[in-house]
């Protein structure tokens, strides 16, 4: 019964193939009040759709970015000008730092760095792939390269190497069919589908890079328009279909997160991985909560939550990691964890 339940899902799902690759347009959030202020550097976040505006912020579609002279809001090789996604922190274990595209999907227990870590950093327009990551302090000015967390480049601690491509997804897996394809969050899956975050054993073996992950699309009634995370960057009077239905719909269509711009002979069209593929293991029936691959790097430090009086002056992990609290907030964070972890 499981394969002919197969064979028909395979039937009804566009071959991939033959669709025409289409890739995510993307806003950000604004914060008027921060124009023309010391702090105009941080009026403007690039997102993957509005929930990630803070109160007294406002999204800009795609169009808007553009006309008020922000952006390009990208998920390519352009670091300094990647959406930004989730920062998660194990200050327990590991002492490491993982992104993710929403804070749900940070490993359990994890510290939530947010969606914008490391944003008030001055980024060199140099910094890139392949590029030593770095963090320093000058004149109260911090300056890094590769301390944060975005669409397509994976946070990097002390001086490793810069590396396009790196952030992973999730996916979203009928167990019914057996099958898969990469997705950005849970919103993204049909209701007969389940969401792995990329940090659950279920992914074990699976790649899920940015070019890999299927967006759906805005529609103008019946006709595709463009791929988009969410309704936010649809035009006016445009629908939202998720990457399901889009496929479904518009079979000659194929959504991305990003196009493959970094590797010598990047598709034209044909997907690296095709989502009706059966993973490399079959999906546990929950998310493993920590992550399949302990990090290998040395713990990033962080003052604030030290107990002993260790040499800090050689990890420049320390200044990305306390640039998003003071000290007074730090010891009431440390507080309350420890009251909720006792």
């Amino acid at each position: 019964m499981k394969t002919t339940v197969a064979v028909t899902l395979i039937a009804i799902i566009p071959n991939l193939c033959l669709a025409n690759l289409e890739f995510g347009q993307f806003g950000g959030c604004l914060n008027r009040t921060a124009i023309g202020t010391a702090n105009e550097n941080m009026a403007f976040h690039c997102h993957f759709d509005s929930t990630f505006c803070l109160d007294g912020e406002e999204w800009l579609g795609t169009d808007a970015v553009a006309s008020e002279g922000f952006g390009p809001c990208t998920c390519d090789d352009d670091f300094n000008n990647n959406v930004f996604s989730h920062g998660c922190y194990d200050m327990q274990n590991t002492h490491s730092v993982e992104c993710s595209a929403t804070v749900d999907q940070c490993p359990e227990g994890w510290y939530d760095l947010g969606s914008r870590f490391n944003s008030g950093h001055s980024v060199d327009d140099e910094c890139g792939h392949e590029v030593a990551a770095y963090s320093e302090e000058s004149a109260g000015t911090t300056s890094s390269c590769g301390k944060r967390c975005t669409c397509n480049f994976q946070y990097q601690s002390r001086d490793t190497q810069i590396t396009v491509g790196s952030t992973q997804y999730g996916m979203c897996f009928d167990n019914a069919a057996g099958s898969y394809y990469c997705a950005l969050k849970e919103d993204h899956c049909a209701s007969s589908e389940i969401f792995y975050n990329p940090h659950s054993g279920a992914m074990s073996g699976t790649d899920c890079n940015c070019d890999d992950v299927h967006l759906g699309g805005c529609m103008d009634g019946a006709s595709f328009s463009h791929c988009a995370v969410a309704v936010d960057n649809c035009h006016s009077g445009q629908t939202h279909l998720a990457p399901r239905a889009l496929r479904e719909t518009v079979p000659d269509v194929d959504c991305r997160l990003c196009r493959n711009s970094w590797d010598e002979n990047p598709p034209v069209a044909a997907p690296r991985s095709v989502p009706v593929a059966v993973p490399v293991a079959v999906p546990v029936t929950a998310p493993v909560a920590a992550p399949v691959e302990e990090p290998v790097e040395e713990p990033v430090e962080i003052k604030a939550l030290e107990t002993d009086d260790e040499d800090k002056s050689s990890d420049d992990d320390n200044a990305g990691v306390d640039s998003f609290q003071s000290s007074v907030i730090a010891v009431v964070t440390l507080s309350l964890f420890n009251l909720f972890l006792s």
